[in-house]
């Protein structure tokens, strides 16, 4: 495509297109001004190929900056011009046209969309555009603008549904730091276009929702003074009342994401610029000859020591300069390194060229690190060991950043770090943030200079404050309008200020003390005021409602005389006088004194205009309407005549500030400076490093390494190239993702011209296709063969495959594990370039194919399934498919896109998160190719959506799938398998594709059909080529023959298989019965109706061949057991079942159970079996305990089947060891009552009815109540009242329930547990666990009461002051050996990663001379008053170190079963229906070793033990802090040692945090929710306390203000942490226990409580007021009741109990 050119600015025929249009971009403003955004003319971008034309040289440095410049610029520029630019279009048409503009004013906003040409428009546009204050502060002028909140749940009438919107939108909409255009029209004035970006906070923004339920408020900073000056005026009422439009427009791009590269581009000097010999475009465009010399740094004697690349001693020189020496390092790295052979050449090539290119393919240089480059950590490693420093190290994304940071600290690699930027997520890395070091060396330090300058920005702030009042005040001054008149209408001055005489004395008496004015704040305090205010008026006006102000007036003449004479009792503070006659009188009295006459003059009522007003200078003539009339008019001119004057002294404060402001963030660099200095590795954003070029101008780095440089633009590259630079690093891929740009124009995949610009195209892939050259990694670590071979015979000929993925398992359920479907399903969409297409086809297959791995079992956590998708709108789709299957994780930049994207009627419900109560295992990630780079799956579905349909000859394109870099992206994420939907016959126009298809077809993996298979049975292939298939031929996942058995007709009518089949079915697949059709439904309903219907299958003949319980059912009496055994696991299995069949089914249920009862009462159905009474107790146990609901909601209480629910509470008593009935009681929904209780609740022999007392109690004696003796001693006189208000003796109940099986007696008396039968004896492993947790238990038992001993610490404290008390001031200095540093507060914060946890009590007691650098006398007063305390601790840490022998044999045990079983499959048919054959050779294997979990015990108490460590703790800081008030007040505030012990509160505040962020992991792992969200509560306070103790040592209260934006994020994260894991344990436990009451007591109050703090902390951090120190002792006992009760030991003791007997049964 040829391109017409012309230069640009003065070179240009015709002259520059605008004010803007400039030859240099040093000439060139980054923001345009109104002139260029309204300009129709084309913009200048020269070309990014070599030899295109260009007005500066070729191969020069200059010319390049030129290019990347104008590119860039156009990058931010374009979308708001385009924006822009329809508007205008829209407002030049006439008004009665129907435009989108139009629609959209009507509608107040929305999105615009539109065509033109082949190009689609859409952008946001706000209507009702209103401004609110203006504010100055250290980052600049912002004003307050309130608009129309945009169509859609942003108006909901709910206030949530408000919040939900813009939470959903926040990171795409209005988001700070956003470009926005004001289109400004108003009557009489020209239309105007302003810049700003978004200045305030996504909360800000949230507030503004919560407020008002159509409008929303941001703040933006303008770019133009003008617009500034406007507004002001504007604010004026004066001004209010005009025709005007003002609408906002919002630009797709981020203003500060491309500013800093533009900024620093214009100021790059060219020649100092390094790699001049490589970087420039040259006009051969081939660098293959160029030879790469060393780093400059490497002179002739330099030599690298590889020694660190071996994994045993080896001392390996390498010497850039001798070629010898390189040759001898290639081979002996790749022989004798832990590198393999394509690293081993990156390595040296790396370090031996001073520009040095890594290309990684998918895969490679992930060996040990996951989603790190392996590569390039060793290379760091090199260039640290051999001193090569300072090292700029740049990666693409903040993720990215933060775990090479992570690599390098755990490696221990170095530890000087400085992370530019604050969005980091990881808490280590944070601290090493440039800002987080900065904040703690000013609270250390006292630097005068930098409160000067703080001082000195304050003051220009309030200047500029001051101004603005004074303009936007609501009326003008009167001094400026009394100036005004003696100007402009000097007659009207002299006859305003020589009024007649008793005007004179009634304004003279307003301003006496005991006038009372009707309106004190109105009160004139000039005779201008009172001129305009009508106050002679209102005098001699009556009203009739009372006038004070005329009262008072009308109290006297002249001053000092009669100063009451206005009221009938002369009293100055009587009441008004509204009666007409008494007002007249007082008036009269008053000229009389006044004037010598009694006549009251006339109140004007003329009306005139403005000319009649100016030619006649009587202004007190003037009536009430003409005075506000003219006075307006004053305004106006006032206004008019000083607005040059107003813009000059704008402009001279707001230069003022900027001076001051400079000032203050020079200081701030200098600081900076010197943290960067000290610094081996800087590690930044690229976005980070344009922000602070200066800085590293200063700082000198020597190496520049970029990680993922292929996806870097070279703008962002160039800026970093700061003249020091020697050495230039670039690992990436070339061939993968390209940098995303927004304007699709500069695109080098644009079919146009997208040759010709490629602003997409790095720097990497520039200098690599120029035939520079680029090492290569050969080796993958991820894809099966099968895989890789799609890449590798398109683009990566020698990339070889690894020996461990050669081994990759075979995906479950599918016959193959790389499979294309070819399908002839259309997509649906417009646009070639369109973001929005679908396939719906493709939508529906996903979903099935999804649920299908899914059922397998192998595939339950993140990143097991991936869904890529390349199309936006595709993505959309699939989520609303799989919503209320599983959940669906959205990677956040999709998300965001999805805003831009979206339909209108899809409101932010696209973003919102769809759990419907499914597993927390069961999550699918939904992606887009684009955002997937350096990522990975195990199974990954593609879906390509771009299909013709049926009739190829369509000739549609293929859109985005044309690229190579993003083909290639999708073809290598998946590890074991990958499944492609797409149209074979479309996707052959691509080169690449071809290649791919062909491979395709060479595997035999492409067809119409998927294959799918069950992995126990893979002979029985199923092809799938609808959506809807595999749920009619594999519903649960595996092989179909289940619904043969489900059906029941090839059961052979056998009740009990077909009860277990459908056991099977539905606990593997409980969405069975919702998803399957109507037949399948209805068989399974029916296999539990005929259940519940007694038996209708059984018989007394009923085979149980093959089954181990085989024995109990061969009589016919136990036909009733038979049924109650078909019950109980059909409503253990699927306990929703009972719900969904009908009453009759319901009733049926009872009776089953009601028959096994009395078959029990009745005694001899099971006489022939003991084992199978054992067999129904236990049937009858797990029946009640797991599905008591049930039992409560359909089992009647009957004489009958009292005995069964007695037999279970003493099989509770059995389970527990030492539990009474009433303990099962909580568990059994039917409990006995024991005797002894209130009359009400017993029944009484004596007070009870006739019909009771003949009710027989005692089955041995067949005893009456009324027989029983209430005075005996014996068994048969102690009665046993149950809940359903039968009565029986103990002695009856004992014999029932066969107590003596259970307990040893002696005479009369029960000892102790005796050894229970066979079957239901405790296992070894329970009475492990109950030792362990009865050793902890009394363990910490010792502890508490020791802690409760301390005494809040008061004992401690005492004893510190009282040794501390006759030392001299020169004791309490720092020795000289412990001289300060500026950042020693910063290292006591810093954690070490091999602490110990919890952390030793040596930190806190014999260690804090010598780490925390504190006088030894203080020292040792501590280390006495606290080392009883501190044994304590040391008890405690050790409960909490616990790690039992017996949970690491049941783990070795169960891994040796698991092994042999897997070998040799044993009998399974017992298990409780396991999903997979893995999964029941693991139940197996743990049932046979004693439990079906793993122990857990002591991971419980070694929580509880954290607690008590974490507790002592803050009992220290309250102490430490005690003694800290102490030495303030002893003068030692401003001295080293309170700095130091100050500091030693913050280590211990710190080690709360770190050890509180640990407990909560043991929490989880033990998935223990209740402990779970009591550490959350205390990670939550620790984090609380930590900052408010950093904020009370700032003692300036100007910087006290700077913590306001901390305390709002802290605020913000402690309500996240809340809901977070209050939605966590009610999605795992109150489901189950149904105690939401516990979770408000024990940690949403707590929660709260925690929340308020913050809140109220803001306030007073914004007045600058010292906020309190760590929470009192008072709060603290409150607080940590909530986890130290014995209560807490019960629980713990009452889970372990249940889980025990369920693993017995």
């Amino acid at each position: 495509m040829l391109i017409p050119y012309q230069p640009p600015g003065e070179l240009r025929e015709g002259g520059p297109q605008h004010e803007n249009d400039h030859t240099s971009i040093k000439d060139i403003r980054v923001v345009p001004p109104h002139s260029e955004l309204v300009s129709t003319a084309e913009t200048y971008l020269p070309g990014n190929i070599r030899k295109a034309p260009h007005h500066l040289p070729s191969e020069s440095m200059e010319r390049l900056l030129d290019i990347q410049f104008r590119l860039l610029r156009e990058e931010l520029i374009a979308p708001i011009r385009t924006s822009i630019g329809a508007v205008l279009d829209d407002l030049a048409k006439p008004p009665d046209e129907k435009t989108a503009l139009s629609e959209l004013i009507k509608n107040n906003g929305g999105w615009y969309k539109c065509e033109q040409d082949r190009d689609s428009i859409r952008f946001s546009l706000y209507t009702g555009a209103k401004f609110g204050l203006m504010t100055c502060d250290r980052r600049g002028i912002s004003v307050e603008l309130d608009f129309d909140a945009p169509p859609g749940d942003a108006r909901h009438k709910a206030q949530a549904k408000r919040t939900a919107y813009w939470e959903s939108v926040g990171k795409k909409r209005l988001t700070q730091g956003w470009l926005v255009a004001l289109i400004w029209k108003a009557d009489g004035s020209p239309l105007r276009v302003y810049l700003g970006v978004i200045s305030s906070s996504f909360n800000e923004l949230l507030e503004s929702a919560k407020e008002q339920k159509n409008r929303v408020k941001v703040r933006v900073s303008f770019f133009d003074a003008e617009v500034e000056l406007r507004i002001l005026r504007q604010l004026q009422k004066s001004q209010m009342g005009r025709k005007e439009i003002m609408l906002l427009i919002e630009s797709p791009t981020m203003f500060e994401s491309i500013r800093p590269f533009l900024e620093t581009l214009k100021a790059q000097e060219p020649t100092s610029i390094p790699f001049s010999n490589y970087l420039p475009l040259f006009d051969s465009g081939d660098l293959s000859q160029t030879r790469v010399v060393p780093p400059a740094y490497a002179h002739s004697q330099f030599y690298f020591n590889l020694r660190n690349l071996f994994d045993r001693p080896r001392h390996l020189h390498l010497r850039p300069h001798d070629e010898s020496s390189v040759a001898r390092a290639r081979i002996i790295l790749k022989q004798e390194s832990r590198l393999d052979d394509s690293q081993a050449e990156a390595m040296v090539d790396a370090l031996t060229s001073e520009v040095s290119l890594i290309q990684g393919p998918p895969g490679t240089g992930k060996l040990i690190l996951k989603r790190q480059s392996y590569t390039g950590i060793e290379i760091l490693r090199v260039l640290i060991s051999n001193n090569i420093r300072p090292i700029l190290l740049i990666a693409f994304t903040n993720h990215a950043l933060d775990n090479i940071i992570v690599k390098l600290l755990e490696k221990n690699i170095t530890k000087k770090i400085v992370r530019l930027g604050s969005r980091s997520a990881d808490e280590t890395v944070a601290k090493l943030s440039l800002d987080k070091i900065l904040m703690n060396i000013n609270q250390a330090r006292n630097d005068r200079a930098q409160g000067r300058a703080y001082g000195n920005m304050k003051r220009a702030e309030e200047a500029m404050k001051y101004f603005m009042d004074e303009i936007v005040g609501e009326k003008s001054r009167p001094v400026q309008l009394d100036i005004h008149l003696s100007s402009q209408y000097p007659n009207h001055h002299d006859e305003l200020h020589n009024p007649p005489f008793w005007i004179q004395e009634l304004f003279d008496q307003s301003h006496d003390h005991d006038f009372e004015h009707p309106n004190k704040q109105n009160q004139p305090k000039s005779l201008v005021d009172f001129w305009r205010q009508g106050g002679d008026l209102a005098f001699i006006t009556y009203t009739g409602s009372g006038n004070s102000s005329a009262a008072a007036a009308g109290r006297g003449g002249r001053r000092g005389k009669n100063r009451g004479a206005g009221r009938p009792d002369g009293s100055a503070n009587a009441a008004p006088i509204v009666d007409r006659a008494a007002w007249t009188n007082a008036r009269e009295t008053f000229f009389e004194e006044m004037c010598g006459s009694r006549a009251i003059p006339p109140a004007p009522t003329t009306s005139r205009n403005i000319d009649q007003l100016r030619r006649d200078s009587q202004m007190w003539n003037m009536s009430k309407a003409e005075r506000d009339r003219f006075n307006a008019r004053l305004n106006q001119e006032m206004l008019e005549g000083a607005q040059q004057e107003q813009l000059e002294e704008y402009e001279r404060l707001k230069e003022r500030h900027r001076e001051a402001s400079a000032e203050w963030n020079e200081i701030q660099d200098k600081t900076k400076l010197e943290v960067l200095a000290n610094a081996v590795i800087i590690g930044c954003t690229t976005n980070g490093a344009a922000k602070l070029t200066e800085l590293l101008r200063s700082v000198a780095p020597r190496v520049l390494l970029v990680e993922e440089a292929g996806q870097v633009l070279e703008a962002h590259i160039l800026t970093t190239l700061v003249p020091s630079i020697q050495h230039m690093i670039l690992i990436g891929d070339p061939l993968q993702l390209r940098p995303r740009i927004e304007n699709h124009q500069l695109s080098a995949d644009n079919p146009d011209i997208g040759e010709v610009y490629q602003l997409d195209r790095s720097l990497m892939e520039r200098l690599s296709s120029s035939g520079l050259r680029m090492s290569r990694l050969d080796v993958q670590r991820r894809m099966r063969p099968e895989i890789s071979e799609l890449i590798r015979c398109t683009l990566y000929p020698s990339l070889i495959d690894d020996d461990t993925v050669k081994a990759r398992p075979s995906v479950r359920g599918m016959a193959k594990d790389v499979f294309f479907l070819d399908h002839r399903h259309a997509e649906r969409g417009a646009g070639e370039e369109s973001v929005s297409r679908t396939n719906i086809f493709e939508v529906n297959m996903i979903k099935d194919l999804v649920l299908h791995l899914l059922r397998q079992g192998a595939y339950t956590e993140t990143g097991d399934i991936v869904v890529l998708c390349a199309y936006l709108g595709q993505l959309i789709e699939i989520r609303k498919a799989l919503a209320g299957e599983v959940m669906t994780v959205v990677d956040e930049r999709d998300a965001t896109q999805l805003v831009d994207h979206r339909d209108d009627d899809d409101g932010a419900g696209s973003l919102e998160a769809t759990v419907q109560q499914v597993e927390i295992s069961s999550r699918v990630q939904l992606r887009t190719v684009d955002n997937f780079q350096g990522e990975e799956g195990r199974v990954v579905i593609l879906s390509l959506v771009r299909n013709s349909g049926g009739n190829p000859a369509t000739s549609r394109g293929i859109g985005f799938l044309k690229s190579k870099n993003r083909t290639n992206v999708a073809l290598s994420r998946a590890k074991d398998g990958m499944y492609i939907l797409g149209n074979a016959c479309d996707l052959a126009r691509s080169e690449m594709w071809r290649g791919v298809i062909a491979e395709l077809k060479r595997q035999e993996a492409i067809g119409p059909a998927i294959p799918t298979a069950c992995y126990r049975h893979p002979e029985n292939i199923t092809p799938i080529n609808a959506p809807g298939q595999i749920a009619l031929h594999a519903p649960t996942g595996g092989v179909t023959r289940m619904t043969r058995i489900i059906d029941g007709r090839t059961a052979g009518h056998n009740a009990f298989v077909c009860v277990l089949a459908v056991t099977h079915a539905i606990n593997s697949a409980p969405f069975l019965v919702e998803n399957v059709n109507s037949w399948s439904k209805g068989n399974a309903l029916a296999v539990i109706g005929s259940v519940c219907n007694a038996g209708k299958w059984i018989s007394p003949q009923t085979p149980f061949a093959k089954n181990p319980l085989q024995e109990p059912y061969r009589h016919a009496r136990n036909n009733a057991f038979v049924r109650a055994l078909a019950v109980t696991l059909a409503i253990s299995s699927a306990p929703h079942l009972v719900e969904n069949v009908n009453s009759s089914s319901k009733r049926n249920v009872v009776a089953v159970i009601t028959s096994v009862c009395n078959g029990i009462h009745a005694g001899g159905v099971f006489a022939a079996s003991i084992s199978a009474e054992e067999i129904v107790q236990k049937s009858m146990i797990v029946l009640i305990s797991s599905v008591k609901s049930v039992v409560a909601n359909f089992v009647v209480i009957t004489p009958a089947n009292v005995p069964v629910l007695s037999r279970a509470c003493h099989a509770w008593n059995l389970a527990t060891g030492r539990a009474t009935i009433m303990l099962a009681r909580s568990y059994v929904a039917r409990a006995p009552l024991v005797c002894g209780e209130p009359c009400e609740i017993q029944t009484c022999p004596t007070c009870a009815p006739d019909d009771v007392k003949s009710q027989v109690v005692d089955f041995l004696t067949q005893s009456s109540l009324s027989d029983v003796d209430i005075g005996g001693c014996g068994l048969d006189s102690k009665l046993i009242t149950l809940e359903c208000g039968h009565v029986f003796t103990v002695e009856t109940l004992d014999a029932i329930c066969n107590l003596a099986s259970y307990y040893k007696k002696a005479g009369k008396r029960w000892l102790q547990l005796a050894t229970p039968p066979q079957g239901l004896q405790k296992h070894p492993l329970y009475l492990s666990e109950q030792n362990v947790a009865n050793k902890c238990r009394s363990a910490l038992r010792h502890v508490n009461d020791y802690v409760s001993a301390f005494n809040d610490g008061d004992p401690a404290v005492k004893s510190v002051k009282r040794e501390l008390r006759h030392l001299p001031y020169d004791a309490f200095t720092v020795p000289d050996g412990f001289a300060a540093s500026s950042t020693a507060s910063v290292d006591f914060e810093i954690i070490p990663k091999g602490e110990p946890v919890p952390v030793v009590s040596a930190r806190f007691g014999s260690q804090i001379k010598d780490r925390h650098q504190l006088p030894e006398a203080l020292a040792v007063a501590w280390n006495n008053a606290v080392s009883g305390i501190l044994q304590a601790y040391d008890q405690a840490c050790a409960v909490a170190s616990t790690n039992s022998a017996h949970v690491r044999a049941w783990e070795a045990a169960v891994a040796t079963l698991h092994h042999r079983y897997t070998v040799e499959p044993p009998l399974l048919e017992e298990l409780s229906s396991p999903f997979t054959f893995d999964e029941a050779v693991l139940e197996r294997a743990k049932k046979d070793c004693g439990a079906s979990s793993t122990p857990k015990a002591d991971q419980r108490f070694r929580v509880e033990a954290c607690w008590t460590t974490i507790h002592i703790r803050f009992l220290l800081i309250h102490a430490a802090q005690r003694i800290s008030d102490h030495l303030r007040r002893k003068g030692l505030n401003v001295s080293k040692v309170y700095t130091r012990w100050e500091d030693f509160i913050s280590y211990m505040l710190s080690s709360i945090r770190r050890d509180a962020a640990f407990t909560l992991e043991i929490a989880e792992k033990s998935r223990s929710y209740r402990q779970v969200v009591k550490t959350a509560i205390l990670a939550m306070e620790a984090k609380f306390q930590s900052f408010s103790h950093q904020v009370g040592r700032e003692r300036n209260s100007l910087l006290l203000k700077e913590f306001e934006h901390e305390a709002r994020e802290g605020y913000e994260a402690a309500r996240a942490e809340a809901a977070s894991q209050a939605n966590r344990y009610r999605l795992f436990v109150v489901q189950g226990y149904k105690n939401d009451t516990w979770l408000v007591k024990n940690f949403m109050e707590p929660a709260r409580r925690i929340i308020d703090q913050w809140v109220m902390l803001i306030p007073q951090l914004r007045n600058g007021v010292v906020y309190a120190e760590v929470a009192g002792q008072d709060v603290l006992k409150t607080f940590m009741s909530r986890f130290l009760g014995s209560s807490e030991f019960e629980d713990l003791l009452q889970v372990m109990v249940y889980n025990a007997l369920r693993e017995c049964l």
